[in-house]
């Protein structure tokens, strides 16, 4: 299972959820033609590369969750790159959930737009680094036209939400957790429905709510 020269998966075929702890693996195994859900943690090394662009092309996987993996997305803003648009408009993308930590290359204009008109769940957090949120970033997180839920998780150091959060009209519930850096907010979506707020002491005040609010 940790060898990156063998082309041997030691999984059926017909795996639709897995599972992936392993500290000393290099790359995903493969062929996985009908995963649905990939959940990867803590897999040191682990680089998915082009075995991750194959399987979001097959029109399967639905839900990504990658957790304490440093090096999975490397280079997958390049990858992204290098699709052409006649052929990004003929592949069925499915991915509607995304949980990572990474911030930096998953919120990257190349990423954004190949998962623009499927995801619509992004939970960025268990990130103890990240203080703000890059203009890039923000104009990347812009790009998700069908992004309806946004949770942001556990990043002790991050003081704002990303900026023109008002800007993107699809957002419908938006949950904060665990960010003590996090002091106001502002510029919340029109379109919200639902907000859920839990330990954020430094919010001291909620401003002014949209109207469209059903659930705090």
């Amino acid at each position: 299972l940790c060898s990156s020269s063998s082309s041997y998966s030691p999984f059926p075929t017909s795996l639709q959820s897995l599972t992936l702890n392993v500290e000393g693996m290099e790359t995903l195994p493969s062929p996985l033609p009908n995963l649905t859900s990939l959940y990867i943690s803590r897999c040191g090394n682990l680089r998915g590369g082009e075995v991750l662009w194959d399987l979001l092309a097959q029109g399967h996987l639905t839900s990504l969750t990658v957790d304490e993996t440093p090096n999975f997305f490397l280079g997958s803003e390049q990858s992204c790159s290098q699709v052409d648009e006649q052929e990004y408009m003929h592949r069925s993308w499915r991915l509607q959930e995304l949980r990572t930590d990474d911030f930096a290359r998953v919120l990257a204009a190349p990423v954004c737009h190949l998962l623009s008109s499927s995801l619509t769940k992004l939970s960025l957090g268990w990130n103890t680094e990240v203080e703000c949120f890059t203009m890039e970033q923000e104009k990347a997180l812009h790009i998700l036209k069908s992004i309806e839920d946004l949770q942001i998780w556990s990043c002790e150091k991050l003081q704002s939400l990303p900026a023109g959060l008002s800007q993107i009209p699809t957002i419908k519930a938006l949950q904060i957790r665990n960010c003590p850096a996090i002091t106001s907010l502002r510029n919340l979506p029109n379109s919200l429905q639902k907000l859920v707020i839990f330990y954020c002491p430094a919010i001291s005040t909620l401003g002014n709510l949209p109207n469209s609010l059903q659930q705090l």
